[in-house]
């Protein structure tokens, strides 16, 4: 539940807005490039929402907003209205104001699911407490977390790379093939998505060329050449 201060929503300058949490955001550029227009035109219509962590307000929502204002040049403050929690209960209202308009990803939810069982120690049955969610919901997410590379996770987060791209938000649903391009017949199926971390090398000679395929699971069908076999 969130503790709303008892103050009014205040107008605070862009420079004092630390954005700390946006590691567990995704950074989408053309939401942002939307919400430029949207502010342009409309200005700001409803307050970012903020915490104070050692002293400094801290984003918890309004991140496109933030992004948008810093670009725009134009405006110099938002409007931010505050919240009273501590490290644990800003990760969860980062999901939970989110979760309330269907706006996270599963991609996201994953690192917030990672970061308080891994960063704050909690179990992952208080994380679902927490978040108000079920054990296997929080179980699902943290593997989708942790089998993501550190890389991939990187360029998802400045926008390099897509959910959709990288085998999310249903990264545990999809498979991939790799073949050699000079051997088409050489094929390679994964026994999982390809964030898991597979090593082509393993299987190809160092020089070998490689074509990715990567499509929603289904059950694999037997491949054109001699040794293969039923999935």
């Amino acid at each position: 539940m969130l503790h709303w201060a008892g103050e009014e929503p205040q107008e605070l300058r862009l420079e004092q807005i630390g954005e700390s949490y946006a590691r567990y955001r995704l950074h989408v550029p053309e939401a942002e490039h939307v919400m430029m227009r949207s502010l342009e035109s409309y200005g700001q219509i409803s307050p970012v929402v903020v915490c104070i962590q050692e002293g400094r307000y801290e984003l918890i929502d309004g991140f496109k907003r933030l992004g948008a204002a810093r670009k725009m040049g134009t405006l110099q403050s938002l409007v931010a209205r505050r919240i009273e929690t501590d490290e644990r209960g800003a990760k969860a209202a980062i999901y939970g104001l989110n979760r309330a308009g269907g706006r996270t990803r599963e991609i996201e939810e994953a690192w917030i699911v990672h970061a308080l069982v891994r960063e704050d120690g909690l179990t992952q049955v208080e994380v679902a407490e927490l978040l108000g969610r079920h054990k296997s919901w929080v179980c699902r997410r943290l593997a989708v977390s942790e089998k993501l590379g550190p890389e991939a996770r990187a360029d998802l987060q400045v926008g390099l790379l897509t959910p959709t791209s990288c085998g999310c938000p249903r990264a545990t649903k999809r498979r991939f093939w790799i073949w050699s391009a000079g051997n088409p017949s050489r094929r390679w199926n994964s026994p999982g998505s390809w964030i898991s971390g597979w090593n082509p090398q393993a299987a190809f000679p160092s020089n070998t060329s490689f074509n990715i395929h990567v499509k929603r699971w289904r059950k694999p069908k037997a491949w054109n050449c001699p040794r293969a076999t039923r999935g």
